[in-house]
Formats: C-alpha cells, structure tokens, sequence
C-alpha cells in the first residue's frame, strides 16, 4: 500500500510540474500572438501529451523514465524559451532526482539519467540578466549533483561525468561570475569527486566489480619473498583462489613475508642515513662527507641492521 501510494504521488507530482511549465510557458508568449504559438508550440503539445500519457498510469515505475522525462528536457534546451522558463524545467527535473521518482527500478533509468546529463550541460538561457543568470547555473550544478549521487548515478557512462565535472570548472571560471558562484562551483565540484571515489572504494559493490577483488582476500596481502622485488603484483587481477593469490610457487625459496613490517622497520633507518650530513669545518672550507644509502635485502624476514 505504501509503494502504490509513493508512486501515486509521483504521477501527482509530474502533473502539477506539467501544469506548472505549461503556465510559464503560456505567459512568456507575445500577447498578440499568444493564442496561435499556444496552439502550435511543439514544446507546448509534448507536455499536453505528456499529461494525458500519464493519466492513465497507476505507477510511475511503470512508465518509461526517459520517455516522460523529455518534454521536460526539451524546454531546457530550446532556443526559443526564455530564461524564467528555463529555471521552472529546471526546477521540475531536480524535483524528480530529489523525491527519488528516478531511481534504480525504473524502466531505462540509465538512458534518462545520460538524458539530463546531456540537455541540462547543453542548457540554453538568455544572459543578459547576470543574476537570474547565475540562478540558473546553480540550479544547474544542483541537479548534475543530485543525478550524480542518487542511487542510479552508478549507471551513468564516463562520458557523462566528464561533462558533469567540465560544466563545474567551466562555471567556476567563467568570466565575471560572482564570488558566491565560483564558491559554490568548487564546493559541488568537491562533493561530485568525492562521491566517484567512494564508489571506487574497492570495498564497496561497485569497486569490487570494477577492481575485481575476491572479497576472502585483505587488504594488504602476504608475499613471498625472492631475490628482488619482482614478485610485487602485477597488474593482471588476481586469481580467483585465495592462496594462490596469497603465495607464489617460488622454487628458490619458500618463506612468507609481508612487505609492510619490512617498510616500517627500514624506511626511517633509511631516512635517517640519507639525511645525515657529516661536516667538518677547517681553516679554508667545509668537508661534506659521503651518503651511502643502504639496499633492502627482501630474502630474510629481518630488517637488515645498519
């Protein structure tokens, strides 16, 4: 009962925000010519058809998301509509991405999320006004963000994200853009690379899939040793069996290390022998003595003694 309710509530919602586009649109029309672009505006018909498309669904999850999603895409990106225009189909596509009536169980979410992304970086608008015009650009970042971050952004195609991250830089260095905007910009631009790289995390679904990690294998793994470093892993994925991943079927030698403890015991030795300078002062000049920097012996499980 309260999925059908929610989805009811959707299909209310894109009908008010029809209603809402529509009226902006009526408006912004030349009064003498009002009644005729009504008529013949095509922006105008898809919505009205749009409309009566959706009056007949029960469920918003049962109808294209692409599909409804256009009429709403095409006010964006038309020539011909002005700027007050623009941000109501702004408004109205945002308003879906928050209320969540786009997400993971929606039919051809994928394509209608590459839709948004395309039409709203490609969005047209009138700049004469700087302030409205700056309006519409954070009402744009706003909406690349939350179609980014909502739970079906992980469908979206690199293509797509490159576009979203250009439209951030390229608004945070446009030429006369107020302090507040550019501020703004960085801080959207911040929070868009930290929600990439949390889903890159090779601990979450996605990076496994993408890392192709078995979830049985830690973080940082044994190795076994041999003469050289060689035996680091390459950067083929690694087999699907623990322990063959785990240890290598080195003939030579046999016994298991792990590399870390060897860091954290010779690196501040290292340090310490490559940052002491020896001196010595004379009449005529100064002596700088020889560095000799000392090489990791990797076949014995002992931090070599300095």
């Amino acid at each position: 009962f309260t999925s059908r309710r929610i989805n009811m509530q959707g299909i209310h919602c894109i009908k008010g925000e029809i209603h809402n586009v529509l009226t902006v649109l009526r408006l912004t029309s030349p009064r003498e010519t009002r009644r005729s672009a009504t008529e013949g505006n095509p922006l105008i018909r898809s919505l009205k058809e749009l409309y009566e498309t959706i009056g007949n669904a029960t469920d918003i999850q049962k109808v294209d998301a692409s599909v409804w999603l256009l009429p709403f895409l095409n006010v964006i990106i038309s020539d011909s509509t002005d700027i007050h225009t623009t941000s109501v189909a702004l408004h109205s596509v945002h308003k879906f991405l928050v209320y969540r009536y786009i997400n993971e169980e929606s039919i051809n979410v994928s394509q209608a999320l590459a839709n948004i992304a395309y039409y709203v970086t490609h969005c047209k608008y009138d700049v004469r006004d700087r302030e409205d015009c700056e309006v519409v650009q954070m009402k744009i970042l706003e909406i690349l963000l939350e179609c980014l971050r909502c739970p079906a952004g992980d469908t979206l195609t690199n293509q797509a994200v490159i576009d979203m991250i250009t439209e951030c830089f390229n608004v945070r260095c446009r030429k006369g853009a107020s302090k507040l905007l550019r501020r703004y910009a960085e801080n959207v631009l911040t929070q868009m690379v930290l929600v990439i790289f949390s889903r890159l995390n090779p601990e979450t679904k996605t990076g496994k899939r993408l890392y192709n990690f078995p979830s049985s294998i830690p973080l940082h793994t044994p190795l076994t040793s041999s003469s050289s470093f060689s035996s680091f892993p390459s950067s083929t994925p690694p087999s699907s069996s623990p322990t063959a991943s785990a240890t290598s079927s080195s003939s030579t030698t046999n016994t298991t290390i792990s590399i870390i403890p060897i860091i954290e015991q010779t690196l501040p030795a290292t340090i310490a022998t490559a940052t002491t300078v020896a001196t010595t002062t004379s009449a005529d000049s100064t002596v700088i003595a020889n560095i000799n920097i000392p090489t990791i012996n990797t076949t014995t499980t002992t931090a070599p003694m300095y």
